[in-house]
C-alpha cells in the first residue's frame, strides 16, 4: 500500500499572511471589550496549529475550538465565527485542496459581449456553429472547455445552484442576544410580569423567526413604552430595520410619540405599519405634523380592526392631512380604515389629494362619510394619480355613487376601485356600469354587499361584454335567479374578465344555466368562484364537462352547495385531461372525502408539472449536450459555403454602389436645379409680402377710422337709447296714473250714484213726510178755526193752592193748570189731543201760533186722557 502524502504547512496559499491576519483578530476583540481569557485561548489556538504539521479535518478541528471555549462565556461563540471568516481556507476542508483553475478567455468575452446561452434542451453543435462564426478558427478552444476530458459543465452548475440555495437560506438576524435580553425585560415591564428563564429562548426563537433581513414583525406582543424606547433606540442609530410591522400592541400616544421622534430623520425604514395601538387626535397630530418632511416611508398603515387598542384618529386627528400630504413626496402606499373621519376629514384629505401626484394607494374604508361630505370632497378633487382607492364600508348611497362615477375622469390612473357595502342600489350600479363603457382602465372592482337586485337587469347584457373589467366581485349582492342569468349571458362574449366571484347569491339551476357554455366560449378567465349558492347537479354536470378542453381556468370553487359524489367523479375524469387546473373546492358538498383526496392528488401532480415547465431541471438537460465531429464537419462546410455566398454578394454590392453613385449625381443635379427654381420663387414671395404689408398697415389704418366711427355711432345710439328709456318710463308712469284716476273715477260714478240712490229715496220719504204734515196742518187749522169759535171757549179757574213757583233762569213765572169744567170742553180737547200726534198738547186761552216758538213755550202742558 502507498503512503498517504502529507501536505506541509506552507502549502497553504493564505499561510504566509497568517500573522497579519492575527494581529487584525487581536485588535477587533480589543474593540469588542473580551476578556482576557478569550485573547488567551486564540494565542492557544495558533500555537496548536504551528506544532500540528500533520494537519487534522476541519470537523476535528472545529471541535477542538469548541473544546476550548466550552469554559468561557458565550462571547467565545462570536469570536469561533470571526476566526472562521477571517481566514476561511484553514477551516474549510472544501478549499484547503482546491486548485486556482484558469477560464477562458474566449468563454469570458463570449459572455462580456452578452452572447444569450442557449436552452440546454438543444445540442452542442448549434453551440459551436455560432461561437466558429464569432471567432472562426478560434473555436476549438472552446471545444475543448466542454470535452469530458475538462471540468464537467453539469458540475460547476450545480455548484452554483447550492451557493445560491445557501445564499437564501442564510438570513441576517436584526437583534443581537443583548438586545434580545433588553427587549424581553422591557416587555415584562410593560405587562407587569417577572422575567424566567423559558421566557427568553422562547422570546429569542420567536425573534429569530420574525426578525430578520430588515424586517421586524412583531405585531400582537404587548408592547408598550418600555420596549418600544428600546426599538426607537436601534432606529435612530442604525439602518438595519427597512419594515416595522407592530400591529395590535399597547403604544397609544406616547409610545407614538417616542417611535415618531426616532423615524423623523431615518432614512431606512420603508414600511411602517401601527395598526390597532389605541392612539387618539393626539397621536394623529404628532404623526402628520412631524412626518411631513420625512424621506424613506413608502407604506404607512394607521388603521383599526375591530377589538381591543382600536385607533380612532376622528378629523381632528388629521387636521394636518394637507399639509402632509402637500410636503410628504415619498408616500405611496396609505391606509386610514376604521378612525372615525367622517365627512369634515374627507373633505380634508381631498384637499391633501389634489396637490398630492406620488400617492398610489389609498384606503379610507369604514370612516363612517356620509353623502354630503362625499360629494364636497370629490368636488375639490380636480386632478389625483391615485391606482387603487378602497371607500368601502361607507353609506354613500345612489347619489355618492353617481357622483364618483361622474368624477372618475378626474382620477386619471385609477386602476382598482373597491364600494363594496356601500348602501347602494341597483340605479347607482347601473349609472356605473354604463360609465365603464367609456372609462376602460379600470380593471378590479369589487361591488360587493350592496343589494342589486331588479327586473330590469337584462338592460346591462351588452354592457357586460364590452367593459374592460378584468377582476369582478359581486359576492353577497343578493341577485337572484333572473339577473344571473342575463349576468351569464352577457359575459359570454367578454374578452377582458380574469376572475368572478358571484358567491352568496342564492342561485339556483335556472339562474346557473346561462353560465354553461362560459369555458367554452371565454378562453380568458382564470378563476371561478360561485360558492354559497343552490346549485345542483342539474346544472352543474355539463357545466364541468365543458371544461375538459379548457386550458386557461385554474380555480373552481363550488363550496356549500348541493353537489353530489357524482360530481367529484366528473372532475376526476376531467383531471385526467386537463392538467392546468391547480385548485378545487368541493367542501360541505354531498361529496365523499375519499373523492375530495383523489381530486387533491391530481391537483398536486399538476402544481407539480406547472413548477416544472417554469423551473427546468438543468442538470438533465445538460446530459443531453452531446458532441457530433460529423455534424461538426458539416457545419463548417456549411460556414465556407456561406463565407463564399457572401463575398458574392459583396461583390455585387459594390457594383449596385457604383450605379447608385451614378443615380445619386444625377438626382443631386437635378436638386440643384429646383433649388435654383425655389430661391427664385422666394424673391418673388418676398416682394409680394411687402405689397401685402402695405396693404395690411392701409387696412389697419381704415380698421381704425372705423372703429372711432363706430364709437361715436355707438354713443349716439346709447344716448337716443337713454331718452327712448326716459320717454318709456315716463309713458308708463303716465299710464298708470291714467289707470289710477280712472279707479277713482270709477269709484266715485258708484258712490255718487249709490248717494242719489239714497237721496231719491230720502226725497219720497220727504215728499210722504210733507204731505203728511200738510195734511196734520189742514186738520190742525180746522181745529184752530173751532177753538176760535166763542161757543168753544170756557172760562178758567183757576186754584191758588196748586199754583207752583218754578225758577227759570232767575225768573218767577207762574203756571195754570187747566182744570176741566163742562163736558163740551172736555170732549173738544179730546179730539185736539187725539188729532195730534204727541202724547201731550199745549194749549193756552188764546190763539196759538205753531211757527213761533214764544207761544209754544207759554203753552199749557195738559194730560191727555180720556174724559170719564
Amino acid at each position: 500500500m502507498k503512503k498517504k502524502s502529507r501536505r506541509p504547512l506552507s502549502s497553504n496559499p493564505l499561510r504566509k499572511k497568517i500573522g497579519s491576519k492575527k494581529k487584525l483578530l487581536i485588535t477587533s476583540l480589543n474593540e469588542n471589550n473580551y476578556t482576557s481569557s478569550t485573547i488567551n485561548t486564540f494565542n492557544n489556538i495558533n500555537n496548536i496549529n504551528k506544532t500540528q504539521m500533520d494537519r487534522p479535518k476541519t470537523s476535528f478541528r472545529q471541535k477542538n475550538l469548541k473544546n476550548i471555549f466550552s469554559k468561557t462565556s458565550d462571547n467565545n461563540l462570536d469570536v469561533i465565527n470571526l476566526i472562521i471568516e477571517t481566514n476561511p481556507n484553514q477551516y474549510n476542508y472544501k478549499k484547503v485542496n482546491q486548485k486556482i483553475k484558469t477560464i477562458n478567455p474566449l468563454f469570458k468575452r463570449g459572455t462580456e459581449q452578452n452572447l444569450k446561452r442557449p436552452p440546454y434542451s438543444k445540442n452542442t453543435e448549434e453551440v459551436f456553429y455560432k461561437y466558429n462564426l464569432l471567432y472562426g478558427n478560434t473555436s476549438s478552444n472552446l471545444i475543448r472547455t466542454y470535452s469530458p476530458k475538462m471540468r464537467p459543465m453539469s458540475a460547476s452548475i450545480s455548484g452554483f445552484n447550492r451557493k445560491m440555495a445557501q445564499d437564501l437560506i442564510q438570513s441576517v438576524y436584526v437583534f443581537n442576544d443583548i438586545e434580545i435580553i433588553e427587549l424581553i425585560r422591557a416587555k415584562c415591564k410593560d405587562i407587569g410580569i417577572d422575567l424566567r428563564e423559558n421566557m427568553i429562548n422562547k422570546f429569542k426563537e420567536y425573534c429569530n423567526s420574525k426578525c430578520k433581513n430588515r424586517v421586524v414583525d412583531l405585531s400582537e406582543n404587548y408592547i408598550g413604552i418600555y420596549s418600544i424606547k428600546l426599538i426607537s433606540k436601534i432606529l435612530y442609530n442604525s439602518d438595519r430595520i427597512a419594515r416595522l410591522n407592530l400591529t395590535r400592541n399597547n403604544l397609544g400616544d406616547q409610545g407614538i410619540e417616542i417611535l415618531v421622534n426616532s423615524i423623523k430623520n431615518s432614512t431606512s425604514l420603508v414600511s411602517l405599519n401601527i395598526t390597532s395601538n389605541s392612539i387618539t387626535y393626539k397621536g394623529g397630530e404628532i404623526i402628520f405634523s412631524q412626518l411631513q418632511n420625512q424621506q424613506s416611508i413608502i407604506d404607512l398603515n394607521i388603521s383599526s380592526k375591530e377589538g381591543v387598542n382600536r385607533n380612532r384618529l376622528t378629523s381632528r386627528g388629521i387636521k394636518d392631512i394637507e399639509d402632509f400630504l402637500k410636503n410628504n413626496i415619498f408616500i405611496e402606499k396609505f391606509n386610514l380604515c376604521g378612525n372615525g373621519i367622517k365627512d369634515e376629514g374627507f373633505i380634508l384629505l381631498s384637499k391633501g389629494l389634489n396637490e398630492n401626484n406620488n400617492l398610489m394607494n389609498l384606503n379610507i374604508s369604514n370612516n363612517d362619510i356620509h353623502i354630503k361630505g362625499f360629494i364636497q370632497g370629490l368636488n375639490m378633487i380636480s386632478n389625483c394619480k391615485l391606482y387603487s382607492l378602497n371607500i368601502s364600508n361607507n353609506p354613500i348611497l345612489d347619489d355618492g355613487l353617481k357622483k364618483l362615477t361622474d368624477s372618475l375622469k378626474n382620477f386619471q390612473n385609477l386602476h382598482k376601485l373597491n364600494i363594496s357595502n356601500c348602501d347602494f342600489g341597483y340605479p347607482g350600479f347601473e349609472y356605473l356600469i354604463n360609465a365603464l363603457q367609456t372609462i376602460k382602465r379600470i380593471e378590479y372592482l369589487n361591488v360587493s354587499k350592496n343589494y342589486l337586485y331588479s327586473k330590469n337587469f337584462g338592460k346591462l347584457k351588452p354592457c357586460f361584454s364590452t367593459f374592460g373589467i378584468k377582476y369582478l366581485n359581486m359576492s353577497k349582492c343578493s341577485l337572484g335567479n333572473e339577473s344571473t342569468f342575463n349576468l351569464g349571458e352577457g359575459l359570454l362574449t367578454n374578452e377582458t374578465i380574469v376572475k368572478l366571484n358571484i358567491s352568496g347569491n342564492t342561485i339556483g339551476d335556472l339562474g346557473f344555466r346561462s353560465f354553461i357554455p362560459l369555458f367554452t366560449k371565454n378562453n380568458i378567465m382564470e378563476s371561478f368562484d360561485c360558492s354559497s349558492n343552490l346549485i345542483s347537479d342539474i346544472t352543474a354536470k355539463d357545466f364541468i364537462k365543458n371544461m375538459k378542453y379548457n386550458r386557461t381556468l385554474k380555480k373552481v370553487n363550488f363550496f356549500d352547495n348541493q353537489l353530489t359524489d357524482e360530481m367529484g367523479n366528473i372532475f376526476i375524469e376531467i383531471l385526467e385531461m386537463n392538467k392546468s387546473l391547480v385548485n378545487v373546492n368541493l367542501m360541505y358538498n354531498r361529496v365523499q372525502i375519499k373523492t375530495i383526496e383523489d381530486i387533491n392528488k391530481l391537483l398536486k401532480t399538476n402544481a407539480e408539472n406547472k413548477k416544472a415547465r417554469i423551473i427546468p431541471d438543468l442538470q438533465k438537460d445538460i446530459k443531453n449536450l452531446q458532441f457530433n465531429p460529423e455534424m461538426f464537419k458539416y457545419y463548417t462546410k456549411n460556414i465556407q459555403n456561406k463565407t463564399e455566398q457572401q463575398k458574392s454578394l459583396y461583390k455585387k454590392v459594390r457594383q449596385d454602389d457604383r450605379t447608385f453613385s451614378r443615380l445619386i449625381i444625377k438626382e443631386n443635379h437635378r436638386v440643384t436645379l429646383k433649388i435654383q427654381e425655389k430661391e427664385n420663387m422666394e424673391k418673388e414671395i418676398k416682394k409680394y409680402q411687402v405689397k401685402i404689408k402695405e396693404i395690411k398697415d392701409k387696412l389697419d389704418i381704415m380698421e381704425s377710422e372705423i372703429k372711432t366711427y363706430e364709437d361715436e355711432i355707438n354713443k349716439k345710439v346709447d344716448e337716443e337709447v337713454k331718452i327712448v328709456k326716459n320717454c318709456k318710463d315716463k309713458n308708463d308712469m303716465l299710464i298708470a296714473e291714467f289707470n289710477a284716476t280712472k279707479k277713482d273715477l270709477d269709484l266715485v260714478v258708484d258712490e255718487t250714484k249709490e248717494k242719489q240712490k239714497i237721496s231719491l229715496e230720502k226725497l219720497n220719504i220727504a215728499k210722504k213726510s210733507v204731505e203728511f204734515i200738510k195734511k196734520e196742518i189742514i186738520r190742525k187749522g180746522e181745529l184752530l178755526k173751532n177753538l176760535n169759535n166763542p161757543a168753544m171757549l170756557v172760562p178758567i179757574k183757576v186754584d191758588e193752592n196748586k199754583i207752583k213757583k218754578i225758577k227759570t233762569g232767575g225768573r218767577r213765572r207762574s203756571v195754570n193748570y187747566i182744570s176741566y169744567s163742562n163736558l163740551n170742553t172736555d170732549q173738544n180737547l179730546f179730539k185736539i189731543a187725539s188729532a195730534n200726534i204727541g202724547n201731550e198738547i199745549n194749549m193756552t186761552s188764546g190763539n196759538i201760533d205753531f211757527k213761533r216758538k214764544d207761544t209754544v213755550k207759554r203753552s199749557l202742558r195738559l194730560p191727555l186722557s180720556k174724559p170719564k
